[in-house]
């Protein structure tokens, strides 16, 4: 790049901290998780009673494997690939909640 072309370049503008809210479930005898994270705003809206759909991992003994967690009227519910439920249907109170520190946002 020439010096000339730095020169014309806008600077990038910073961008605003962003903060996440991390859910964990825990199932079986406390040896199976999974953990998503979401905007805090969202997990107001979840709260309210909002209907919202997450795909991620779940972990067992060492061992990754997908899950889809639905939240529905306050609780949720977690189900692997082949449509078991990991956990049903139970009060979103009984996640694990963590407001993790802000990052920046990410250009992607």
């Amino acid at each position: 790049m020439t010096e000339s072309q730095r020169s014309t370049e806008t600077p990038k503008t910073p961008r605003k901290p962003r903060r996440l809210v991390e859910l964990t479930a825990y199932w079986g005898n406390d040896d199976a998780e999974s953990t998503i994270k979401i905007s805090p705003r969202m997990w107001s809206e979840i709260q309210a009673g909002r209907t919202h759909l997450k795909d991620t991992y779940g972990w067992y003994e060492g061992r990754r494997f997908r899950v889809g967690w639905t939240f529905i009227r306050k609780t949720v519910t977690i189900e692997d690939a082949s449509g078991d439920r990991c956990v049903d249907a139970r009060p979103i109170e009984e996640l694990v909640v963590r407001l993790l520190p802000e990052s920046p946002k990410s250009d992607a």
